[in-house]
């Protein structure tokens, strides 16, 4: 029986999965971070605007838009690789693993530390799968990097289009200060992670 120090796997495996939810959806909102820049409007209407949109069609609209209002291609570039790393092929984008994880069947693994996930949209021999905590692990900072890369990609074009250290209070100001404290959180959340998925000695 585990001792009340040790954390077992099953729980390593549901925090896991929390923690990619959250920075799973802190890329989301990046996005439209992005696409309020390119707009030059406010978060709030982006978020009326654009919303509904699903994590690939606000990664392409926010591509679009800055190819429209012919932002640097070195920015515009940035977010096509953000691209993609989430879209991919066939089951190894971001994306497939994000949906492998939270929509496939959970049941037990034979392996330790892991969980076996059955996606019945996939054909095999990929349909089941065992995926380990630190495969987990590993998908989470990843979507926490590409957050942090969009957090980025905002800082660089705010000093491409108003000029380094400038005060103009704008939605692309307003779109990065919010930006950087959720990206603070996912650099917690990345902590708490690692700290959560170390193995126990």
């Amino acid at each position: 029986m585990p001792q009340p120090t040790e954390i077992s796997d099953e729980i390593k495996i549901y925090a896991g999965i929390g923690v990619v939810c959250v920075e799973w959806a802190l890329l989301e909102h990046m996005m439209l971070g992005l696409i309020s820049c390119a707009e030059n409007t406010s978060l709030e209407k982006t978020y009326m605007m654009f919303g509904t949109l699903d994590m690939l069609p606000r990664i392409n609209m926010a591509l679009k838009l800055a190819r429209h209002e012919k932002w640097p291609p070195k920015l515009s570039s940035r977010i096509e690789k953000i691209r993609k790393e989430v879209q991919g092929k066939r089951q190894n984008g971001l994306q497939a693993k994000r949906n492998q994880l939270i929509h496939g069947v959970h049941k037990a693994s034979d392996k330790p530390e892991s969980v076996s996930l059955t996606m019945v949209r996939w054909g095999e021999p990929k349909r089941t799968q065992d995926i380990s905590v630190s495969d987990i692990a590993n998908l989470a900072n990843r979507l926490s990097d590409l957050a942090q890369e969009a957090s980025s990609i905002f800082d660089d074009y705010g000093t491409w289009k108003f000029g380094p250290g400038s005060e103009k209070d704008s939605s692309e100001q307003l779109s990065r200060a919010e930006s950087r404290i959720k990206i603070k959180i996912a650099k917690d959340f990345q902590g708490i992670i690692k700290r959560l998925f170390a193995k126990n000695e």
